[in-house]
């Protein structure tokens, strides 16, 4: 693939996405980029790089998706997941391994 010109890398999801990619310095020495697709599963990939870093599959919901940017506030990301009519937020740790869901809360 011939990368257009000012383009550094691409990463290519497991599905379409929609969201925002929010960019935090997560080291001393990294930077990750944040997202979400539409089939549920939120990304961190190197901001440098293109590198993926992580993914995680937060929903098992047939028609979950990421509605909207992942916020990452002290070492947690925060991401908006929609299924049907239904919302919630679900927090993820930014640099374990394994991932837990800290809380979620649907939303009428």
């Amino acid at each position: 693939m011939q990368i257009p010109d000012g383009m550094y890398w691409s990463y290519k999801a497991d599905t379409g996405v929609r969201t925002a990619i929010t960019v935090v310095q997560v080291t001393d020495q990294r930077w990750g980029a944040f997202f979400g697709d539409l089939k549920a599963n939120v990304y961190e990939v190197d901001a440098i790089t293109g590198e993926l870093i992580w993914k995680v599959h937060v929903d098992d919901h047939a028609s979950a998706r990421i509605t909207g940017a992942p916020k990452v506030f002290e070492n947690r990301v925060y991401v908006p997941v929609a299924s049907e009519k239904k919302v919630r937020a679900e927090t993820r740790p930014t640099r374990a391994a394994r991932f837990a869901e800290a809380w979620s809360r649907w939303t009428p």
